[in-house]
């Protein structure tokens, strides 16, 4: 890698390469994820998680009911909203659905043509 003087400095992971064993990643323009970025996020999730525990343990030491009760909350809180997003993509469907029968259906015209021309057959079936 070659250094490159500018005046001002480049931000954290733009126009760099980071070499993993074989692997090499090109950090390059906005948008990128740097494997550091990705790094912080999973060891700020960890820290997330082990607090969480912590505050789980402590609180049904302390205060057993209660704590039982606010994990009963949350549960039923986060089933409530995966009900609402699937009842939403269910609604979506059978409004679409609806939609492309009412486009699809034949006018009033075209089924009285349909009906005038089965009548010209014999033998034909009417609607």
């Amino acid at each position: 890698m070659r250094a490159v003087f500018r005046e001002t400095p480049d931000p954290p992971c733009r126009n760099r390469d980071y070499t993993k064993g074989i692997i090499t990643v090109r950090a390059g323009g906005p948008g990128v994820f740097c494997i550091r970025d990705l790094g912080v996020a999973i060891i700020g999730a960890g820290i997330i998680a082990l607090l969480v525990v912590v505050a789980l343990a402590v609180g049904l030491v302390t205060h057993p009911i209660r704590t039982l009760a606010l994990v009963l909350h949350k549960l039923a809180a986060l089933a409530a909203g995966l009900a609402l997003i699937l009842a939403l993509i269910v609604g979506s469907v059978i409004i679409r659905t609806l939609a492309e029968w009412v486009l699809e259906r034949p006018t009033r015209a075209e089924r009285r043509a349909m009906k005038r021309a089965a009548a010209q057959i014999p033998g034909g079936t009417t609607m």
